[in-house]
Order: structure tokens, then sequence, then C-alpha cells
């Protein structure tokens, strides 16, 4: 719970109490923005929880609510290459 000291027009002050949740800031380096999603990687125990803006989110087609971080974003791509790699040489007719 946070309270903040308002100062009044004519020399008076009132104290305003916020119980609600400050939004949380994009944890990419660098990046002030407000973050609106979190990283969805699989983990163990988990997700990855790292809280992302819109333009460090990365959204999963045909996975709806699911975005990664630039760095699962790019692990999932590197991985599925080479998911494609593997099919590509087990079927090399295909």
């Amino acid at each position: 719970m946070t309270c903040n000291v308002v100062r009044l027009p004519g020399g008076g002050a009132a104290i305003v109490k916020f119980t609600g949740r400050r939004r949380r800031k994009c944890s990419v380096r660098g990046c002030n923005a407000l973050a609106d999603f979190q990283c969805d990687y699989p983990r163990e125990g988990g997700t990855c929880d790292r809280y992302l803006c819109k333009a460090h989110s990365t959204p999963q087609r045909g996975r709806p609510n699911t975005d990664f971080c630039p760095e699962h974003a790019q692990a999932a791509a590197e991985r599925l290459q080479r998911q494609i790699e593997l099919a590509l040489d087990t079927y090399p007719d295909r």
C-alpha cells in the first residue's frame, strides 16, 4: 500500500492511499515501457514470467495468449529449425 501527500489549493494537504498494484515495467534491458505481457516459455516448475511490453513480446502462432521474451522467441525459432532439418534428413524425398 502506497500513500502520497497531495497539496491542495489554499495551502491544505491530503493523504491519498493507493491500494492497487503498481504496473511493472518491461524487463528487457534499457526498456522503460509498461509491461502488458509475461513470457510463457515453459521452464522447470512453470514458465519464464519475464515482464514484457508489446514491442518485446513475441506472440506464438497457434497458441492463444502465449507470448515469449526475445531470448525465448529466438530459442523456440532455433528449436523449430532443428526439427525441420531433422525431418528433412529423415524423409529426404518429401
